[in-house]
């Protein structure tokens, strides 16, 4: 991720001035929100990572002009399956058409009985999934960076959202949780 955020940097400073103003007047008609989630202005620095962000990490190149935003629709609701054995995250439905759409899925690390809500723990742990209603399977790559859910830490609650590749727009988030079962 930082080796992300230092190419988007870089990148930054290697635009020209015509396409740095192009991207301000972008971020003029662009809303962010603050860590506290009320509504805020954006620079246009800002609005350049934010999107370059996710078109990089999706293995595209870091886009110079600001591109056409048009609004990415968010998942439908998830059922995640998990056992000591399986680990599987299943969407109810997807978009007709999931072409530039990729699928992002954070984790908590297991978390005890005792804990409700711990969304905002959730942090990558497997790459970008294209879209589809079959069950991913993500127990090997959530086991190797967050540990395996056990009887006294159970529960996982997920963060999930499509991200057009192409524009490196975000939807809005979502949210499941499972708890471990026999």
């Amino acid at each position: 991720m930082k080796s992300v955020f230092k190419q988007l940097s870089q990148a930054w400073q290697n635009l020209t001035n015509e396409q740095m103003l192009a991207w301000h007047a972008a971020a003029n008609s662009a809303q962010g929100r603050s860590v506290l989630g009320t509504k805020a202005k954006i620079t246009g620095s800002n609005l350049f990572s934010r999107l370059n962000f996710w078109v990089v990490t999706a293995g595209g190149s870091v886009m110079t002009t600001p591109p056409a935003l048009t609004g990415v629709e968010a998942p439908a609701a998830a059922t995640v399956a998990l056992t000591a054995s399986t680990m599987t995250f299943t969407l109810a439905d997807i978009p007709s058409s999931i072409t530039n759409l990729k699928l992002v899925i954070l984790a908590s690390e297991p978390q005890s009985n005792g804990i409700r809500s711990a969304y905002s723990k959730a942090a990558a742990f497997t790459d970008l999934q294209t879209p589809a209603t079959t069950a991913i399977n993500i127990k090997t790559d959530y086991d190797k960076k967050n540990g395996t859910p056990t009887a006294g830490n159970p529960k996982v609650f997920f963060r999930y959202f499509y991200v057009n590749t192409a524009t490196g727009e975000k939807s809005a988030d979502m949210y499941a949780s499972a708890k471990l079962s026999a």
